[in-house]
């Protein structure tokens, strides 16, 4: 019994402890580590938690329909949050879709435009069966081409540069040639009542010269070329023209070519002939400037570049230049990583300059309602509650801006490529891309939230009463620990954001370091001027009646004024207009200066010694021509380097394409306007020794 009492003391202490609170020194309830026999039971817990959930629910519900009901009756003062996050959005999110469009683009017709899976360029030198065998093995289809520069003479006598192009009979591999008139390659190109010369044409035996005369059976072989031929030698379809040694029938006018962009013609119009024919043009000759190439079409979910590696790993320090599809427009692809990598940080600043207009527009909406805030205070609403409406409020603003932004820049790249269309070299995939939708729509959304913050969280600070006062007399009040912490890491983000998704993570962080740099400058510069307005005395003797210039300074540091924000605001708009236009207006200067003073308004090439003095004749009768130089020039190729051949020299990637292709040479006595000499001396003008070449000092620099 006395036990029993004992036991009955403890339950109606415990009981005690539970009804007033927890006796001094006595641990508080924690489910936890909860002593059997003490503490709320398992269901009164669950129950607790069901009355707090239900009233959270309850919390959130109100707080939601307070942020609707508000909303509803307008959105006045945060027009402009929509309006500058809906631009900025939008010019990220047209950017991103243009780019991933021409990118899927060039995915898709790589292999046209390379005009196969692989190209293998030899050089001079003709590439060896054994590649070809090797290539077939892995059930590849082949297509030899070689291209060269040459004359193409008319019947009067007329002649020019054309870039030749000579094909086998199973080019093109993937594409099709529109010819005008419409016909087919064969018929363009090939011997009256026969193929374009057979398969039996490839390998080394191009190179030979046993491929010369007409034991090879290319009588009436045709040509085609590009219209602009047709009007500069004043000629039609159906005439015989010359190349060489060999007359060839003009049977067409090139209209269409599938891998024009793999192989550009840069001095000259495109001339197509077949490999037979080039061989009775007499123009493979040694030393003669060709390049041979070797198209390779492999079977479909081919793993292309494992060929690759496999092809280099069989044929070692041969000097081939190896491409694939993902390579046939490198030129297109760094030009459109560049320009989109610039259009996106110029899309950036604007929605800089847009979160700008997103702090200022929050802060006037806050200040326009402030007897709402005030009234919601003083009814009993925490602090959470009234930075939760409004935060609610802004953001759902914040994400109508992204959402109208993101449907502009959807459709802004139809638009560009309507605009683009003769520029780009393939058509860009028209579609719904998500990866740069979204991204556009993140940059907005941390945009927003970052800029919004501070305001709604110094709003969040302020007593019920000192809102109905707070117009006239300001209240300092400083957002807590907490949003301040949340603010940086969401300004950390949008700065990772940016580095992550730049192609150049160096130059992004420079923006980013610059961007910050520029908002504390412009920041200093308001306080600074505030506190230039403060130092003045409240009344200047020469103001005399002019009250209105008094007010306005004293205005420029009243309590609340927006000075910081609003020269944040001009400053930063105008400094990236003036970006721009110093921007062109260095590179306009760089060009000019780097032209000679009378720069030449045409420029001509391939004039023949024979033509010379009837050139001079015909521009000497043109009124307003000036002055007419004349420079001799021919093309010729590097063979060796220090007695290394071309093919085998260890050059820099910069400048091993020096080493492919033909050079420009000329002659001069003395040392052309503009030279600097790195190393060497300039020979003399009555020079009669060894022959003697200067070149360009990065060329020898990567060449060793």
């Amino acid at each position: 019994m006395k036990r029993k009492g004992k036991e009955g003391e403890g339950s109606a202490g415990a009981a005690r402890s539970r009804a007033t609170g927890p006796a001094k020194g006595r641990r508080p309830f924690d489910p936890i580590h909860k002593v059997q026999g003490l503490g709320p039971s398992r269901e009164s817990v669950l129950r607790t938690m069901r009355v707090q959930g239900r009233a959270l629910a309850f919390l959130m519900i109100t707080i939601l329909r307070i942020a609707r009901r508000e909303l509803r009756g307008g959105i006045a003062g945060l027009r402009i949050v929509l309006a500058c996050l809906a631009l900025g959005v939008a010019a990220i999110a047209a950017i991103g879709s243009l780019r991933e469009g021409i990118t899927r683009g060039l995915a898709q017709d790589g292999a046209r435009i390379l005009g196969g899976d692989i190209d293998v360029l030899g050089g001079s030198q003709p590439l060896p069966d054994a590649l070809r065998a090797w290539l077939a093995q892995r059930g590849a289809n082949l297509s030899d081409i070689i291209t060269l520069r040459s004359m193409l003479i008319a019947p009067g006598g007329e002649r020019m540069l054309v870039e030749l192009k000579a094909v086998d009979s199973a080019w093109p591999l993937i594409g099709k040639v529109g010819f005008t008139p419409n016909q087919t390659t064969a018929q363009a190109l090939g011997s009256r009542g026969s193929s374009l010369g057979g398969s039996s044409l490839g390998g080394s035996s191009l190179g030979g010269s046993s491929l010369g005369g007409s034991s090879l059976g290319v009588e009436n072989l045709g040509i085609a070329v590009e219209p602009s031929v047709l009007t500069r030698l004043g000629i039609a379809p159906g005439v015989v023209v010359r190349l060489g040694s060999a007359s060839l029938d003009l049977r067409a006018t090139v209209e269409a070519e599938p891998d024009r962009v793999a192989s550009p013609s840069l001095f000259g119009p495109r001339a197509l002939i077949t490999l037979p024919a080039l061989a009775a043009t007499g123009l493979l000759q040694p030393g003669a400037i060709v390049e041979h190439h070797l198209r390779a079409d492999l079977p479909p979910g081919t793993d292309i570049p494992a060929v690759i590696r496999a092809l280099r790993a069989e044929f070692p320090n041969t000097g081939w230049r190896i491409r694939q599809a993902a390579d046939a427009a490198p030129q297109v692809s760094q030009f459109i990583e560049r320009t989109s990598l610039f259009m996106t940080l110029v899309g950036l600043t604007a929605l800089l300059v847009g979160g700008i207009g997103v702090a200022n527009g929050v802060r006037a909406w806050l200040a326009a309602r402030a007897r709402g805030i005030a009234t919601l205070r003083c009814l009993g609403a925490s602090q959470a509650t009234v930075f939760a409406i409004a935060l609610i409020q802004v953001m759902a603003l914040a994400s109508l801006g992204v959402l109208i932004g993101i449907a502009a820049g959807a459709a802004l790249p139809i638009l560009a490529t309507l605009l683009l269309s003769d520029v780009l070299p393939v058509p860009p995939v028209l579609g719904f891309f998500p990866r740069p939708l979204g991204l556009a729509a993140l940059f907005g959304l941390l945009t927003a939230a970052t800029f919004a913050l501070w305001p709604l969280g110094r709003a969040m600070r302020i007593p019920g009463a000192a809102l109905f006062r707070d117009a006239m007399v300001q209240t300092r009040a400083r957002p807590p620990i907490w949003l301040i912490g949340a603010n940086a890491t969401l300004t950390l983000a949008l700065v990772g954001l940016v580095v992550a998704t730049s192609e150049d993570r160096g130059f992004a962080l420079w923006f980013c370091g610059s961007a910050a740099a520029t908002l504390l400058l412009f920041r200093a510069g308001g306080w600074a001027l505030m506190a230039a307005a403060r130092a003045l005395p409240p009344k200047l003797p020469q103001w005399g009646r002019h009250s209105a210039a008094q007010l306005g300074l004293s205005n420029l540091h009243r309590p609340g004024a927006a000075t910081p924000l609003m020269l944040v605001s001009v400053g930063l708009g105008l400094s990236t207009l003036a970006a721009v236009v110093l921007i062109q207006g260095n590179v306009r200067r760089q060009i000019v200066e780097q032209l000679p003073d009378r720069a030449p308004s045409f420029f001509f090439i391939d004039i023949q010694n024979d033509q010379l003095a009837q050139f001079q004749s015909l521009l000497s009768a043109i009124p307003g021509v000036g002055e007419v130089r004349h420079v001799p020039s021919l093309r010729a190729r590097i063979v060796s380097v220090a007695g290394v051949p071309a093919d085998r020299v260890t050059a820099t990637p910069d400048t091993a394409w020096a080493l492919r292709g033909d050079r420009g040479l000329t002659y001069a006595a003395a040392a052309p306007e503009g030279t600097r000499l790195a190393a060497g001396d300039w020979w003399p003008a009555d020079y009669r020794g060894p022959p003697l070449v200067s070149f360009d000092a990065k060329l020898a620099a990567g060449w060793g």
